[in-house]
């Protein structure tokens, strides 16, 4: 079994990127950082793929994606 990362160690990641990233290579960087198959987890999810964690940060308006790619808006984590 995987270990689980969590997910505000991937926001922190796109937050460094000083431009915004396609979607193919923020995957990528995921992967590298993260290993092949990494698991997530958050306050509201569990296990999630690295796919599934970005459309949920979209969602919650934590990243944006535009015709320039995917990046950073902000971070409403309660944890320190």
């Amino acid at each position: 079994m995987q270990d689980s990362t969590h997910g505000r160690n991937v926001l922190n990641m796109i937050q460094e990127m000083s431009q915004p990233v396609q979607p193919e290579t923020l995957m990528a960087a995921i992967e590298e950082s993260f290993g092949t198959g990494a698991k997530f987890h958050t306050c509201s999810i569990q296990g999630a793929s690295a796919s599934d964690l970005i459309e949920m940060f979209i969602a919650k308006g934590k990243l944006n994606r535009d015709e320039t790619g995917i990046h950073f808006v902000g971070c409403g984590c309660g944890h320190h």
